[in-house]
């Protein structure tokens, strides 16, 4: 009989590189509590020529704003926005169960 046929193994699985963010996970600061969410409320994120922003209730916001009520924009991820309230920070999510 013929000798059977060399199979080569299969090339591995393509390399994905995102922009995205990982995943919250759960660490650092806590998510807003219903006070603090309920009055900036995180509407969406946007990618722009001068990085992220944050649309918060009706204002477009960068990292370093600071908005009305008392709360400093600190990070902007592709999932949640970190502010500082009265020197405590919370992250803002951008999808929650009460949406």
């Amino acid at each position: 009989p013929p000798p059977a046929p060399v199979v080569a193994p299969a090339p591995p699985p393509p390399v994905v590189v995102s922009k995205a963010d990982p995943p919250d996970a759960g660490t650092g600061p806590e998510i807003a509590p219903p006070a603090v969410a309920s009055r900036f409320k995180l509407k969406g994120i946007m990618e722009g020529k001068k990085g992220r922003m944050a649309l918060i209730n009706a204002q477009i916001a960068y990292v370093g704003d600071d908005l009305a009520g008392g709360c400093t924009v600190v990070e902007i991820t592709s999932r949640h926005v970190v502010v500082e309230v009265n020197g405590t920070p919370y992250r803002l999510l951008l999808y929650s169960a009460d949406r």
